[in-house]
């Protein structure tokens, strides 16, 4: 049984492959920013409009959260961050390179 490459040599392949991975997984642009903060407006203005009871409000939150998460999906948000720090594409840098067993 042949034992494949160890953690450590699977992060430093993958540090020398996403050079942002030392900016601790925000490697963010400012229309990323821009485009979580009109889904937050959306979230806000839909919150305030079920405590009024005022439906328009509520659908016109609603829309403004649907334009932010189109904003966001158009900015790339979600390949921007990763959870471990990897500087994109999402993935466990100490796990990316191993095959899985099935």
């Amino acid at each position: 049984m042949t034992e494949g490459p160890s953690s450590a040599d699977l992060a430093r392949q993958h540090d020398a492959a996403h050079p942002a991975a030392d900016h601790s997984g925000h490697n963010t642009t400012p229309t990323a920013w821009i485009a979580v903060t009109i889904i937050i407006a959306g979230f806000i203005v839909g919150g305030i409009a079920l405590i009024e009871w005022n439906w328009l409000m509520f659908w016109i939150g609603v829309g403004v959260a649907v334009i932010g998460c189109i904003i966001g999906g158009f900015a790339g948000i979600m390949e921007q961050v990763t959870e471990y720090g990897g500087g994109g594409r999402g993935g466990d840098p100490e796990t990316s390179g191993i095959r899985s067993a099935r």
